[in-house]
């Protein structure tokens, strides 16, 4: 498991210590988020990637079409660990 400060630098990390999930919490409107998720799918295709989104948000279309869930941003994490656990069942 590792965390990183930028999408950019995850990429990066992500080339060198592959993981099978990650969770993006990219601020704006999505279109940062498209370009590292379609990164690490290209470095791993079987990567699940998840994003976390603010409700109500508008994001750029086909931000998501990378992603394998998005989930809203919450305090208590509930859709976040459901979304994980989905992922974990799809191996």
């Amino acid at each position: 498991m590792f965390s990183s400060t930028s999408g950019h630098m995850g990429v990066f990390r992500f080339a060198a210590e592959l993981a099978d999930v990650v969770v993006l919490d990219l601020p704006g409107d999505g279109s940062e988020a498209a370009l590292i998720a379609g990164e690490m799918k290209r470095i791993s295709p079987k990567v699940r990637v998840i994003i976390l989104i603010t409700q109500g948000e508008t994001l750029v279309e086909g931000a998501l079409d990378l992603a394998d869930a998005a989930v809203p941003r919450s305090d208590d994490f509930e859709d976040l660990l459901k979304a994980l656990d989905a992922s974990r069942g799809s191996d």
